[in-house]
């Protein structure tokens, strides 16, 4: 395993550690609204954006192994 596979692991691991971390805090507080208003709606966006998002990138880099960066 190359070093950036490794970089691109750990951040990996990092974001979803961190989504499991404050999984019970996020339903306490935000699955519990009775009405959606904008702040949870943002919030909802941004922490599955970013979840749902990194899935075809480590598919890509992981998996299919031709992801090109930079352009190169």
């Amino acid at each position: 395993m190359d070093l950036a596979k490794t970089v691109s692991l750990v951040s990996f691991t990092l974001l979803y550690y961190d989504y499991f971390l404050t999984i019970e805090g996020e339903v306490n507080l935000f699955w519990t609204y009775r009405s959606l208003t904008w702040a949870p709606v943002m919030f909802y966006l941004t922490r599955y954006f970013s979840i749902l998002g990194s899935i075809p990138i480590m598919l890509g880099h992981f998996w299919l192994g031709h992801v090109k960066v930079n352009g190169s």
